[in-house]
């Protein structure tokens, strides 16, 4: 009896997928997309993880995670045209997004954090879209495993962008990076990666793909002239000249 029990129990967190066989070679299996970026996918062993969730915490909002994002969510759509953009914190601005997205993406703005995993988990078990991003700085572990879990299923890439993270909370996610600002691109830590070993942090040159963005322009027209100095007039001066 206490033998059937075991094993029925067993066959349940498998059923859930919550037991990790060891000598499963394919849980070993890593399958990667390019991420655009020749530097990032040497580095990476091919790039992306295929389907999964990725955790990005950049410094400050805007530094560039979009613009790293770019060209695997443009491959990515040449399958699967539909993208779900989820809890933007802003306006996205047209040069932001892919043509696949201007075309066939949705924005979506949950009223908060349980809707949000709601409306994240609903879209990657669909099945319909390509790759999901999603801006939410509170996430439980529990949750951060279910929306692991549907993302494999429906082999669809999930993008996590969080301001913050703690280090010492560990998620069971494919892959967890942080994002610091340089001059000429971003500095990425490899903080986790599944079935692999983290990685020292590297320099990611952005400037080739954007140039406009780093481009400096140095002429003697934007230079600084005090000639073009106009004082403002003073109180006195506006007195006397009404009066």
């Amino acid at each position: 009896m206490q033998k059937n029990l075991s094993v029925n129990t067993l066959q349940a967190l498998k059923d859930r997928q919550l037991v990790h066989k060891g000598s499963d070679s394919s849980s070993l299996e890593r399958r990667v997309v390019s991420s655009g970026y020749s530097d990032f996918d040497q580095r990476l062993d091919g790039g992306w993880p295929a389907y999964g969730v990725v955790e990005l915490s950049p410094e400050n909002t805007g530094i560039g995670e979009l613009r790293l994002l770019e060209p695997v969510l443009s491959n990515l759509a040449i399958l699967r045209p539909l993208q779900a953009w989820v809890g933007v914190p802003a306006c996205l601005m047209p040069s932001y997004l892919t043509s696949a997205s201007r075309e066939r993406g949705l924005i979506i703005s949950p009223p908060d954090r349980k809707q949000t995993c709601w409306v994240v988990e609903q879209l990657l078990l669909s099945g319909c879209c390509s790759s999901v991003v999603c801006w939410m700085d509170e996430l439980s572990p529990a949750q951060a495993k279910r929306l692991q879990v549907a993302a494999k299923e429906s082999q669809t890439l999930l993008f996590l962008i969080r301001s913050s993270f703690s280090l010492s909370q560990s998620l069971p996610v494919s892959m967890r990076l942080q994002l610091e600002t340089l001059d000429a691109g971003l500095k990425v830590s490899v903080i986790k990666r599944q079935n692999a070993w983290p990685l020292e942090p590297f320099a990611l040159d952005l400037s080739k793909r954007w140039p406009q963005l780093f481009r400096r322009e140095k002429s003697e027209v934007h230079a600084f002239c005090p000639d073009n100095v106009v004082a403002f007039p003073s109180v006195n001066h506006l007195r006397t000249k009404k009066s």
